[in-house]
């Protein structure tokens, strides 16, 4: 179970990775865009999937996609798929967010105050 304050950094970083993500900063309708995967990393210093040193201390890793066509059915209730248009990846610390869309090469930097993680 997720605490309170866990769950106001991760809607913190949410904010800040919906500023920097395609759509001028603005809150996506869940139909255009979901976050999809998201980790709490408890030292970048240990992470393997880590893309850049300037990635320190505690942290998060938010995926998210852009959804489209007709949802299938998975033959489980509560689930259904659709087809994946596009998809980003955001590896958070306090001081920097690393972006990239999943269909290019390399993450962008942008450095901005990005989560009050508490310890």
């Amino acid at each position: 179970m997720v605490g309170a304050s866990e769950w106001i950094d991760r809607m913190t970083v949410l904010r800040n990775c919906i500023f920097i993500l395609p759509g001028n900063g603005r809150v996506p309708d869940s139909k255009e865009m979901r976050l999809v995967y998201a980790e709490k990393i408890t030292d970048w210093g240990e992470a393997a999937e880590r893309v850049d040193v300037r990635l320190t201390e505690v942290g998060y890793i938010f995926q998210f996609a852009v959804l489209e066509g007709n949802e299938l059915s998975t033959g489980e209730v509560m689930r259904r798929k659709k087809a994946v248009k596009e998809s980003y990846t955001c590896q958070i610390s306090e001081t920097f967010i690393f972006f990239k869309e999943n269909s290019q090469p390399n993450f962008q930097a942008v450095r901005r105050s990005a989560i009050p993680i508490r310890r």
